[in-house]
């Protein structure tokens, strides 16, 4: 960077590393908001470019954090202390910008700060929950699987949602050991299922950080083995723009994982942007329909129109269809009009908690073993 000539000696006093990947200047020259905003466009700027590292083009796109003193901090531990809560801020919204310290985003931050520690202990204590929401086919009316939603529940008995703590699990990485959670716990209840004659589908999904670790296929294999489940009743599913992201890279995972024997489902289909040749070659069972397709399916033609298209194709490469966010019985009617496979949404059941579905699984009749 320096390299590059930014910052120029004029406007540097002083460098040094924070930690790990972290890294100060102090510009004593720079007084204004608009000179460190020009300061710090410059530098992504500059960072846009790749660098040689031994010969392979590495691209880094800094997450820039701006404090200022006296405004900010009267100390330089303080000061510092402020601009790395500027730049978590900004790595937040997007990688590759830059952010001004404010005391309302220090608040923001000391809150983020103990929501993250604490989802740390839930993970390794025993606050966490699966609610599991039943999978119905479309002709029949019989539950023939589930999916796995994880709650997270405080000592006080508060629950929280995964809209208020996944995101978070995403970006500190603690996505990792919560997902692998939910799969061994997904899979003891799916043996304890099949323990008792019941042969349904569990499905779980699988975030992009598990999915590009390196670990996922070992971790599937070894859940596996050591709950002696047996594979083909697992579903994993994973989003469409996952699966996207890198096409080539998720052909060949999705093989290992495919040779273990569980099921693959790509999750929201229809809200990226999939090619027909990756959707021929992705070695995928099943399509969920995105439930924003199914809002208003009864009364618009174009989303009837689209939602038939989904189903017709999936169908022709020979794939289950799944409608998500069933909230009516006109739109099941109309999906069952449609040929739709299977569906899940509010019309049938919440997530429940295992102790509710129980009977429910009982009532409806899951197929069972022969």
């Amino acid at each position: 960077v320096f390299g590059r000539g930014i910052p120029d000696s004029s406007e540097l006093d002083s460098l040094f590393r924070v930690d790990g990947d972290e890294f100060s200047l102090l510009c004593p020259t720079v007084a204004h908001a608009e000179h460190a905003t020009k300061l710090a466009s410059r530098i992504l700027k500059v960072m846009e470019s790749p660098f040689n590292a031994n010969g392979t083009e590495v691209y880094i796109s800094p997450s820039i954090g701006i404090a200022s003193f006296p405004a900010d901090a009267e100390d330089l531990t303080t000061l510092i202390q402020c601009a790395v809560a500027a730049s978590a801020q900004a790595n937040f919204h997007e990688k590759g910008g830059f952010n001004f310290y404010s005391s309302e985003l220090n608040s923001q931050s000391l809150e983020r700060l103990r929501m993250e520690a604490d989802l740390r202990h839930a993970i390794e204590g025993d606050q966490l929950l699966l609610y599991y929401q039943p999978k119905v086919e479309v002709k029949s009316g019989h539950i023939i699987g589930v999916e796995a939603l994880v709650r997270w529940q405080k000592p006080d008995g508060t629950l929280i949602f995964p809209d208020q703590f996944i995101p978070l699990a995403e970006e500190t990485g603690l996505i990792i050991p919560l997902g692998e959670w939910v799969l061994k716990e997904a899979c003891a209840q799916l043996a304890r299922w099949q323990a008792q004659g019941i042969w349904i589908q569990v499905a779980v999904n699988v975030s992009a950080k598990q999915f590009i670790d390196g670990y996922l296929v070992e971790l599937v294999r070894e859940t596996l083995q050591s709950k002696g489940v047996d594979a083909k009743h697992l579903t994993l599913e994973l989003t469409e723009s996952l699966l996207m992201g890198n096409a080539e890279q998720a052909v060949e995972t999705l093989n290992h994982l495919m040779a273990l024997g569980p099921k693959i489902s790509m999750d929201d289909f229809g809200t990226g942007y999939s090619s027909l040749s990756y959707l021929k070659r992705f070695p995928i069972h099943e399509l969920k329909i995105d439930r924003s397709f199914l809002t208003d399916i009864t009364h618009n033609p174009e989303a009837r129109a689209l939602v038939s298209a989904m189903i017709y194709l999936g169908h022709e490469f020979s794939l289950t269809l799944v409608a998500e966010g069933v909230e009516n019985q006109e739109q099941l009617d109309l999906l069952t009009t449609l040929n739709c496979d299977h569906y899940q949404g509010y019309f049938f059941s919440r997530p429940i908690r295992v102790e509710a579905l129980a009977p429910m699984l009982h009532v409806e009749g899951p197929s069972v073993k022969a």
